[in-house]
């Protein structure tokens, strides 16, 4: 099996309702997602994929949408954060997305890998399938969910 590795960066603010760190107060990251496709390198006279795993391409337009559409320039919280929730709703526009968990680096990596990343056979056309996500909060510090075999 071979790898490659897919990067799609975005802003957004989030808060840990229960840590006891700094985290527990409202701030933001420059995140950075990290995608891992594995599968074999593909070969053949009259296949468009010669040659790779899956195209770059289509895999990042997807993953990037979807990104772009709930995650980039939002607030990501906990579900069960009604104080933040309240309060981003009073200001208005405000962009929130409700996770079922806190809205940390391994539990956002773990949700994408789930549920963004679970059907790529179908934007491939190949048996490339994501194995990794890693999503990190900082330039050194970063959270990783995988598959298991």
């Amino acid at each position: 099996m071979n790898r490659i590795e897919i990067r799609i960066e975005w802003c957004a603010g989030h808060r840990l309702m229960d840590h006891d760190g700094k985290c527990r107060h409202i701030h933001g990251h420059n995140y950075l997602a990290t995608i891992h496709v594995e599968g074999p390198i593909r070969s053949g006279e009259a296949d468009p994929q010669r040659g790779m795993v899956a195209d770059f391409g289509p895999i990042k337009a997807e993953i990037k949408a979807w990104i772009d559409r709930h995650w980039d320039h939002a607030f990501v919280a906990d579900q069960r954060d009604l104080q933040i929730i309240e309060a981003l709703r009073l200001m208005g526009e405000e962009r929130i997305f409700l996770l079922p968990h806190p809205p940390t680096a391994e539990r956002m990596a773990e949700f994408l890998l789930l549920n963004v990343c679970r059907d790529l056979k179908t934007l491939t056309g190949t048996a490339a399938r994501v194995v990794e996500v890693w999503v990190s909060e900082t330039p050194n510090c970063a959270a990783c969910a995988a598959l298991e075999d």
